[in-house]
Protein backbone atom coordinates (compact mmCIF):
# COMPACT_ATOMS: atom_id res chain seq x y z
CA UNK A 1 0.00 0.00 0.00
CA UNK A 2 2.83 2.33 1.22
CA UNK A 3 4.26 1.45 -2.51
CA UNK A 4 1.20 2.52 -4.46
CA UNK A 5 0.95 6.36 -2.83
CA UNK A 6 5.13 6.68 -3.52
CA UNK A 7 4.19 6.33 -6.73
CA UNK A 8 1.00 8.00 -7.14
CA UNK A 9 3.25 10.64 -5.21
CA UNK A 10 5.84 10.56 -7.59
CA UNK A 11 3.37 11.02 -10.73
CA UNK A 12 1.56 13.67 -9.33
CA UNK A 13 4.75 15.67 -8.91
CA UNK A 14 5.79 14.80 -12.64
CA UNK A 15 2.44 16.13 -13.85
CA UNK A 16 2.62 19.06 -11.62
CA UNK A 17 6.21 19.81 -12.87
CA UNK A 18 5.96 19.12 -16.43
CA UNK A 19 2.78 21.71 -16.69
CA UNK A 20 4.89 24.46 -15.06
CA UNK A 21 7.36 24.19 -17.32
CA UNK A 22 4.97 23.72 -20.35
CA UNK A 23 3.51 27.46 -19.34
CA UNK A 24 6.76 28.94 -17.73
CA UNK A 25 8.82 28.11 -20.59
CA UNK A 26 10.95 31.44 -21.80
CA UNK A 27 9.90 33.55 -24.78
CA UNK A 28 12.06 33.16 -27.55
CA UNK A 29 12.95 36.98 -29.21
CA UNK A 30 12.20 36.94 -33.01
CA UNK A 31 15.29 38.26 -35.20
CA UNK A 32 14.13 40.60 -38.05
CA UNK A 33 16.73 39.82 -40.90
CA UNK A 34 17.06 43.47 -41.99
CA UNK A 35 17.79 42.69 -45.76
CA UNK A 36 20.94 43.43 -47.90
CA UNK A 37 21.16 45.65 -50.12
CA UNK A 38 23.72 45.49 -53.78
CA UNK A 39 26.98 47.16 -53.63
CA UNK A 40 27.33 48.75 -57.18
CA UNK A 41 30.42 51.04 -58.73
CA UNK A 42 29.35 54.42 -59.65
CA UNK A 43 31.55 57.21 -61.53
CA UNK A 44 30.41 60.70 -62.61
CA UNK A 45 28.87 61.22 -65.74
CA UNK A 46 31.30 63.61 -67.69
CA UNK A 47 29.86 65.36 -71.16
CA UNK A 48 32.41 65.11 -73.70
CA UNK A 49 33.51 65.84 -77.04
CA UNK A 50 34.66 62.51 -79.01
CA UNK A 51 36.68 61.73 -81.64
CA UNK A 52 35.06 58.08 -82.88
CA UNK A 53 37.91 55.57 -83.32
CA UNK A 54 35.65 53.01 -86.15
CA UNK A 55 37.03 49.39 -85.94
CA UNK A 56 37.62 47.45 -88.64
CA UNK A 57 40.12 45.06 -90.12
CA UNK A 58 40.70 43.26 -93.57
CA UNK A 59 43.82 41.12 -95.44
CA UNK A 60 46.32 43.18 -97.93
CA UNK A 61 45.85 43.33 -101.54
CA UNK A 62 48.21 44.32 -104.52
CA UNK A 63 46.97 48.05 -105.76
CA UNK A 64 48.13 46.86 -109.21
CA UNK A 65 49.03 43.22 -110.16
CA UNK A 66 50.01 41.73 -113.33
CA UNK A 67 49.86 38.38 -114.97
CA UNK A 68 52.89 38.48 -117.36
CA UNK A 69 52.84 36.16 -120.37
CA UNK A 70 54.78 35.90 -123.55
CA UNK A 71 54.03 37.84 -126.49
CA UNK A 72 55.90 35.86 -129.00
CA UNK A 73 57.07 32.48 -129.41
CA UNK A 74 60.52 31.21 -128.74
CA UNK A 75 63.11 29.36 -125.79
CA UNK A 76 64.10 31.29 -123.20
CA UNK A 77 67.85 31.89 -123.15
CA UNK A 78 68.21 34.50 -120.02
CA UNK A 79 66.83 35.15 -116.75
CA UNK A 80 67.52 38.28 -114.42
CA UNK A 81 68.28 37.71 -111.12
CA UNK A 82 65.70 39.78 -110.27
CA UNK A 83 62.98 37.93 -111.81
CA UNK A 84 63.00 35.75 -108.79
CA UNK A 85 59.95 35.02 -106.30
CA UNK A 86 60.09 37.55 -103.57
CA UNK A 87 62.43 40.06 -105.59
CA UNK A 88 62.20 43.88 -106.49
CA UNK A 89 62.44 45.39 -109.59
CA UNK A 90 62.57 48.74 -111.15
CA UNK A 91 60.32 49.89 -114.14
CA UNK A 92 61.81 48.90 -117.21
CA UNK A 93 64.48 46.60 -115.88
CA UNK A 94 65.35 43.27 -117.96
CA UNK A 95 63.47 40.72 -116.34
CA UNK A 96 63.78 37.30 -119.08
CA UNK A 97 64.97 37.36 -122.72
CA UNK A 98 63.31 35.34 -125.45
CA UNK A 99 65.48 33.73 -128.48
CA UNK A 100 65.72 36.65 -131.21
CA UNK A 101 67.19 34.68 -134.19
CA UNK A 102 63.67 34.03 -136.14
CA UNK A 103 62.61 37.73 -135.74
CA UNK A 104 65.88 39.37 -136.69
CA UNK A 105 66.10 36.97 -140.04
CA UNK A 106 62.82 38.21 -140.21
CA UNK A 107 63.67 41.50 -140.19
CA UNK A 108 66.33 41.23 -142.79
CA UNK A 109 63.53 39.57 -145.23
CA UNK A 110 61.18 42.76 -144.55
CA UNK A 111 63.82 45.15 -145.45
CA UNK A 112 64.79 43.14 -148.61
CA UNK A 113 60.92 43.03 -149.53
CA UNK A 114 61.50 47.04 -148.72
CA UNK A 115 64.01 47.42 -151.71
CA UNK A 116 62.14 45.52 -154.37
CA UNK A 117 58.68 47.62 -153.75
CA UNK A 118 60.87 50.42 -153.44
CA UNK A 119 62.33 49.41 -156.89
CA UNK A 120 59.17 48.39 -158.57
CA UNK A 121 57.44 51.98 -157.15
CA UNK A 122 60.04 53.85 -158.86
CA UNK A 123 59.67 51.52 -162.49
CA UNK A 124 56.04 51.96 -162.44
CA UNK A 125 56.49 56.29 -161.70
CA UNK A 126 58.98 56.20 -164.94
CA UNK A 127 56.76 54.19 -166.69
CA UNK A 128 54.22 56.95 -166.27
CA UNK A 129 56.57 60.03 -167.12
CA UNK A 130 57.05 58.23 -170.35
CA UNK A 131 53.61 57.37 -171.00
CA UNK A 132 52.72 61.01 -170.58
CA UNK A 133 55.55 61.95 -173.30
CA UNK A 134 54.06 59.21 -175.38
CA UNK A 135 50.29 60.80 -175.48
CA UNK A 136 51.86 64.27 -175.85
CA UNK A 137 53.86 63.40 -178.86
CA UNK A 138 51.32 60.92 -180.66
CA UNK A 139 48.37 61.24 -178.75
CA UNK A 140 44.65 63.00 -179.61
CA UNK A 141 45.29 67.00 -178.34
CA UNK A 142 41.71 67.07 -177.79
CA UNK A 143 41.70 64.28 -175.64
CA UNK A 144 43.33 63.67 -171.97
CA UNK A 145 44.87 59.73 -171.71
CA UNK A 146 42.73 57.67 -169.26
CA UNK A 147 44.42 56.96 -165.77
CA UNK A 148 45.03 53.48 -167.05
CA UNK A 149 47.59 54.83 -170.20
CA UNK A 150 48.82 56.97 -167.65
CA UNK A 151 49.53 53.83 -165.07
CA UNK A 152 48.03 55.69 -162.14
CA UNK A 153 46.11 52.14 -160.82
CA UNK A 154 49.70 50.64 -161.35
CA UNK A 155 51.55 53.83 -159.40
CA UNK A 156 48.67 53.29 -156.46
CA UNK A 157 49.38 49.56 -156.39
CA UNK A 158 53.16 49.99 -156.38
CA UNK A 159 52.64 52.49 -153.23
CA UNK A 160 50.14 50.02 -151.43
CA UNK A 161 52.62 46.75 -151.77
CA UNK A 162 55.52 49.66 -150.33
CA UNK A 163 53.50 50.61 -147.59
CA UNK A 164 52.54 46.99 -146.82
CA UNK A 165 56.13 45.83 -147.00
CA UNK A 166 57.13 48.49 -143.98
CA UNK A 167 53.97 47.87 -141.76
CA UNK A 168 55.37 44.24 -141.85
CA UNK A 169 59.20 46.12 -141.25
CA UNK A 170 57.48 47.67 -138.38
CA UNK A 171 55.51 44.48 -137.26
CA UNK A 172 58.61 42.42 -137.56
CA UNK A 173 60.91 45.17 -135.08
CA UNK A 174 57.90 45.02 -132.78
CA UNK A 175 57.63 41.56 -132.54
CA UNK A 176 62.05 41.50 -132.10
CA UNK A 177 61.27 44.51 -129.24
CA UNK A 178 59.00 41.58 -127.45
CA UNK A 179 61.81 39.17 -127.17
CA UNK A 180 62.73 41.30 -124.23
CA UNK A 181 60.69 41.08 -121.27
CA UNK A 182 60.65 44.70 -119.06
CA UNK A 183 58.96 44.87 -115.88
CA UNK A 184 56.22 47.58 -116.60
CA UNK A 185 56.75 49.66 -113.14
CA UNK A 186 58.62 49.64 -109.73
CA UNK A 187 57.62 46.03 -107.65
CA UNK A 188 58.03 42.85 -106.70
CA UNK A 189 57.87 39.31 -107.94
CA UNK A 190 55.07 37.34 -106.96
CA UNK A 191 55.60 34.39 -108.74
CA UNK A 192 57.85 32.57 -111.38
CA UNK A 193 56.62 30.11 -113.63
CA UNK A 194 58.91 29.83 -116.46
CA UNK A 195 62.60 28.74 -116.53
CA UNK A 196 65.67 28.90 -118.44
CA UNK A 197 64.98 26.51 -122.00
CA UNK A 198 61.97 26.64 -122.31
CA UNK A 199 60.01 26.76 -125.14
CA UNK A 200 57.05 29.40 -124.86
CA UNK A 201 54.50 30.80 -127.55
CA UNK A 202 52.01 33.93 -126.99
CA UNK A 203 50.14 33.45 -124.27
CA UNK A 204 52.53 31.38 -122.18
CA UNK A 205 52.39 32.74 -118.38
CA UNK A 206 55.63 33.92 -117.38
CA UNK A 207 54.99 34.62 -113.58
CA UNK A 208 53.02 37.46 -111.65
CA UNK A 209 54.00 40.97 -110.27
CA UNK A 210 52.72 43.53 -108.40
CA UNK A 211 53.37 46.54 -108.04
CA UNK A 212 55.35 48.03 -104.41
CA UNK A 213 54.35 51.83 -104.27
CA UNK A 214 51.06 51.31 -102.96
CA UNK A 215 48.81 48.58 -101.39
CA UNK A 216 45.12 48.19 -100.70
CA UNK A 217 42.87 46.84 -97.62
CA UNK A 218 39.41 46.30 -98.49
CA UNK A 219 37.45 47.29 -94.71
CA UNK A 220 33.82 46.17 -94.17
CA UNK A 221 31.76 47.89 -91.72
CA UNK A 222 28.44 48.64 -90.67
CA UNK A 223 26.09 51.33 -91.94
CA UNK A 224 25.79 52.90 -88.77
CA UNK A 225 29.89 52.80 -88.29
CA UNK A 226 30.07 53.87 -91.96
CA UNK A 227 27.84 57.12 -91.33
CA UNK A 228 30.33 57.80 -88.18
CA UNK A 229 33.22 57.89 -90.62
CA UNK A 230 31.52 61.24 -92.21
CA UNK A 231 32.70 60.25 -95.91
CA UNK A 232 31.97 62.76 -98.59
CA UNK A 233 29.81 60.74 -101.32
CA UNK A 234 31.03 60.65 -104.95
CA UNK A 235 28.35 61.62 -107.31
CA UNK A 236 28.82 60.33 -110.96
CA UNK A 237 28.70 64.33 -112.21
CA UNK A 238 30.90 66.04 -109.80
CA UNK A 239 34.58 65.96 -109.02
CA UNK A 240 35.90 63.26 -106.88
CA UNK A 241 36.37 64.51 -103.21
CA UNK A 242 39.47 66.10 -102.17
CA UNK A 243 41.86 63.18 -100.72
CA UNK A 244 42.52 65.61 -97.71
CA UNK A 245 38.48 65.15 -96.31
CA UNK A 246 38.79 61.45 -96.25
CA UNK A 247 39.78 59.19 -93.01
CA UNK A 248 43.68 58.10 -91.57
CA UNK A 249 43.85 54.43 -90.96
CA UNK A 250 46.25 52.97 -88.04
CA UNK A 251 46.89 49.53 -89.44
CA UNK A 252 48.40 47.23 -87.08
CA UNK A 253 48.83 43.42 -85.99
CA UNK A 254 47.58 41.55 -82.71
CA UNK A 255 44.36 42.92 -81.11
CA UNK A 256 46.20 46.38 -79.78
CA UNK A 257 48.28 48.85 -81.85
CA UNK A 258 50.65 49.85 -78.65
CA UNK A 259 52.69 47.00 -78.93
CA UNK A 260 52.67 45.70 -82.31
CA UNK A 261 54.02 46.84 -85.91
CA UNK A 262 51.97 49.65 -87.78
CA UNK A 263 51.26 51.15 -90.82
CA UNK A 264 49.34 54.27 -91.79
CA UNK A 265 47.24 54.50 -94.28
CA UNK A 266 44.30 56.67 -95.77
CA UNK A 267 40.76 55.47 -97.38
CA UNK A 268 40.53 56.25 -100.82
CA UNK A 269 36.88 55.10 -101.87
CA UNK A 270 34.33 53.43 -100.83
CA UNK A 271 32.87 50.14 -102.54
CA UNK A 272 30.02 50.41 -104.81
CA UNK A 273 27.29 48.10 -103.40
CA UNK A 274 26.34 46.46 -100.30
CA UNK A 275 27.51 42.84 -99.71
CA UNK A 276 24.47 40.58 -100.29
CA UNK A 277 25.20 38.69 -97.28
CA UNK A 278 26.14 40.68 -94.36
CA UNK A 279 24.42 43.83 -95.92
CA UNK A 280 27.67 45.63 -94.91
CA UNK A 281 29.72 48.54 -96.82
CA UNK A 282 33.28 47.89 -97.55
CA UNK A 283 35.86 50.84 -97.80
CA UNK A 284 39.40 50.72 -99.32
CA UNK A 285 42.27 52.28 -97.39
CA UNK A 286 45.56 52.36 -99.03
CA UNK A 287 49.22 52.12 -98.04
CA UNK A 288 51.84 54.31 -99.34
CA UNK A 289 55.26 52.71 -99.66
CA UNK A 290 54.31 49.96 -97.45
CA UNK A 291 57.52 48.06 -98.21
CA UNK A 292 60.16 50.61 -97.28
CA UNK A 293 61.84 50.97 -93.76
CA UNK A 294 59.33 53.66 -91.72
CA UNK A 295 60.03 55.03 -88.58
CA UNK A 296 59.12 52.47 -86.06
CA UNK A 297 60.83 49.89 -87.76
CA UNK A 298 58.01 48.02 -88.99
CA UNK A 299 58.68 45.29 -91.52
CA UNK A 300 57.26 45.12 -94.68
CA UNK A 301 53.62 43.89 -95.18
CA UNK A 302 52.52 41.20 -96.90
CA UNK A 303 50.06 40.36 -99.73
CA UNK A 304 47.43 37.82 -97.66
CA UNK A 305 48.32 39.52 -94.27
CA UNK A 306 45.55 39.94 -91.89
CA UNK A 307 45.57 43.45 -90.18
CA UNK A 308 43.21 45.34 -87.80
CA UNK A 309 42.43 48.98 -88.61
CA UNK A 310 41.45 52.01 -86.64
CA UNK A 311 39.76 54.58 -88.32
CA UNK A 312 39.30 57.94 -87.81
CA UNK A 313 35.61 59.30 -87.87
CA UNK A 314 33.89 62.27 -86.68
CA UNK A 315 34.51 63.93 -83.75
CA UNK A 316 30.61 64.16 -81.31
CA UNK A 317 30.01 67.01 -79.43
CA UNK A 318 28.06 66.60 -75.66
CA UNK A 319 28.43 63.43 -75.36
CA UNK A 320 28.82 60.58 -72.39
CA UNK A 321 31.61 57.85 -72.72
CA UNK A 322 30.66 54.82 -70.76
CA UNK A 323 31.65 51.68 -70.16
CA UNK A 324 30.24 48.79 -72.37
CA UNK A 325 29.19 47.12 -69.04
CA UNK A 326 27.51 50.03 -67.94
CA UNK A 327 24.93 49.90 -70.76
CA UNK A 328 22.09 47.05 -70.69
CA UNK A 329 21.39 44.92 -74.05
CA UNK A 330 17.93 47.36 -73.50
CA UNK A 331 20.14 49.98 -74.41
CA UNK A 332 19.59 51.44 -70.38
CA UNK A 333 21.42 52.78 -68.25
CA UNK A 334 21.42 52.79 -64.32
CA UNK A 335 21.78 56.23 -62.26
CA UNK A 336 22.37 56.16 -58.27
CA UNK A 337 20.67 58.27 -56.42
CA UNK A 338 22.31 59.25 -53.04
CA UNK A 339 19.97 59.51 -49.81
CA UNK A 340 20.21 62.88 -48.61
CA UNK A 341 20.96 61.39 -44.90
CA UNK A 342 23.54 58.66 -46.23
CA UNK A 343 25.08 59.74 -49.49
CA UNK A 344 26.56 56.36 -48.96
CA UNK A 345 23.18 54.73 -49.63
CA UNK A 346 20.55 55.51 -52.26
CA UNK A 347 18.17 54.04 -55.08
CA UNK A 348 18.69 53.35 -58.43
CA UNK A 349 17.13 54.71 -61.50
CA UNK A 350 16.90 53.06 -64.72
CA UNK A 351 17.10 55.48 -67.92
CA UNK A 352 17.41 54.94 -71.69
CA UNK A 353 19.73 56.38 -73.76
CA UNK A 354 20.38 56.76 -77.28
CA UNK A 355 23.59 55.05 -78.41
CA UNK A 356 25.99 56.23 -81.09
CA UNK A 357 28.75 54.10 -81.09
CA UNK A 358 30.10 51.31 -79.23
CA UNK A 359 32.96 48.83 -79.49
CA UNK A 360 34.68 46.16 -76.70
CA UNK A 361 35.36 48.01 -73.91
CA UNK A 362 33.49 51.25 -74.25
CA UNK A 363 29.74 52.59 -75.37
CA UNK A 364 29.04 56.53 -76.51
CA UNK A 365 25.90 57.76 -75.87
CA UNK A 366 24.23 61.26 -76.49
CA UNK A 367 23.33 63.23 -73.64
CA UNK A 368 20.02 64.21 -74.09
CA UNK A 369 18.51 63.82 -70.71
CA UNK A 370 21.75 63.08 -69.20
CA UNK A 371 23.53 65.65 -66.06
CA UNK A 372 26.88 66.21 -66.20
CA UNK A 373 28.38 65.08 -62.71
CA UNK A 374 25.27 62.88 -62.26
CA UNK A 375 26.25 59.16 -60.26
CA UNK A 376 26.26 56.11 -63.41
CA UNK A 377 26.33 52.71 -62.10
CA UNK A 378 29.11 50.94 -64.08
CA UNK A 379 28.72 47.78 -61.88
CA UNK A 380 24.66 47.06 -62.78
CA UNK A 381 23.24 44.18 -60.18
CA UNK A 382 22.40 41.29 -62.24
CA UNK A 383 17.94 42.23 -61.65
CA UNK A 384 17.80 46.05 -61.15
CA UNK A 385 14.34 47.74 -60.80
CA UNK A 386 13.87 50.77 -60.83
CA UNK A 387 13.81 52.64 -57.44
CA UNK A 388 15.79 49.53 -55.99
CA UNK A 389 18.11 50.43 -52.94
CA UNK A 390 21.32 50.07 -52.85
CA UNK A 391 24.64 50.81 -51.50
CA UNK A 392 27.76 52.75 -52.66
CA UNK A 393 31.13 50.84 -53.17
CA UNK A 394 33.81 52.35 -51.30
CA UNK A 395 37.34 51.46 -51.28
CA UNK A 396 39.54 51.25 -48.26
CA UNK A 397 40.96 54.96 -49.02
CA UNK A 398 37.41 56.49 -48.97
CA UNK A 399 36.22 54.49 -45.72
CA UNK A 400 39.63 55.76 -43.89
CA UNK A 401 38.54 59.75 -45.44
CA UNK A 402 35.37 59.20 -43.68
Amino acid sequence: MKQLILILTVLALAGTGSYWLMHNKPEIKKRTKKPTLPIVKVAPLKLQEYRVIVHSSGTVEARTQTSLVAEVAGKVIAISPRFQEGNYFRKNDVLLNIDTTDYQNTIRIARADIAQKELALKEQIAQSKLARQDWDLFGEKEKQPSDLALRTPHIASARAALEAARVRMQQAQIQLARTTIKAPYEGRVLQRTVDIGQYVTPGTPLGKLFATDAIEVRLPLSLSDYELLGIPEHYQNEKQPDSRQLPDVLFYTGNHPDSQHQWQGKITRTHAALDNKTRQISVIARINQPFSRNHNGSPPVRLGQFLQADIAGKTLHNVAVIPAAALSEQQTILRFVPDASNPQQGTLHIQAVKVLHHDADKSIISADGLTSGSLLVITPPALATEGMPAKRYQTNQQKSDH
